[in-house]
């Protein structure tokens, strides 16, 4: 699986220079740094004076622009650090739909399921999030087509033979409320399994 670290993803309806602008300006509000596309800033409710270190990827396609957060510094709290830029975000650009939210607990609003050569992604009945679900596509996220995802099971091919494998773990790719993209094993025994079983059925 692709190591996606602690990333998230959102969009903005503008163009490159415009959500840049608009990228510096939150981070700049909640008295960070925003320099050659990477923030530095501090989240709500640390005592330290650490702070959290993004890189800010934009991507500009039909009048929309993609941007991707990846953290290089407190990966491990980004979420802590993610929301303050959130919130700041959506309260200095309330009608603008950036396909994300900081509301906890977080939703899972779209997952990628791998069939054979075919990826298809899978979205919440009850949330939004589906203008991010291009985020989920693109390469054969899981490795070898055939991989066991979703529950379903494989068929494992040698000389001569050929066996069907079921796994107890599966492989996915999810997209979060918050806008974390995220990809991992999850165990067949996990809650996280079942809802989404929910979303595939």
């Amino acid at each position: 699986m692709e190591d996606l670290g602690m990333t998230y993803v959102f969009k903005t309806p503008f163009s490159h220079a415009e959500t840049v602008s608009m990228v510096e300006k939150t981070i700049t509000a909640i008295g960070g740094k925003f320099k050659n596309d990477v923030g530095d800033w501090r989240a709500k409710g640390f005592a330290t004076v650490l702070s959290a270190t993004a890189q800010f990827f934009f991507h500009e396609k039909e009048n929309e622009c993609s941007v991707r957060v990846v953290f290089r510094r407190h990966h491990t709290d980004s979420r802590r650090f993610w929301r303050t830029f959130v919130e700041k975000l959506n309260e200095l650009y309330p009608d603008v739909d950036f396909g994300i939210n900081a509301k906890t607990p977080y939703e899972l609003v779209a997952v990628l399921n791998l069939t054979g050569d075919t990826e298809q992604v899978h979205f919440s009945r009850t949330s939004g999030g589906t203008s991010l679900g291009g985020f989920l596509l693109g390469g054969l996220a899981f490795g070898a087509p055939g991989a066991i995802v979703g529950g379903m099971s494989g068929t494992q091919k040698t000389v001569g033979t050929t066996r069907t494998v079921y796994s107890d773990k599966v492989n996915v790719r999810m997209l979060w409320s918050d806008g974390l993209l995220q990809e991992r094993q999850v165990d067949k025994r996990e809650n996280l399994y079942h809802e989404i079983m929910n979303m595939i059925s």
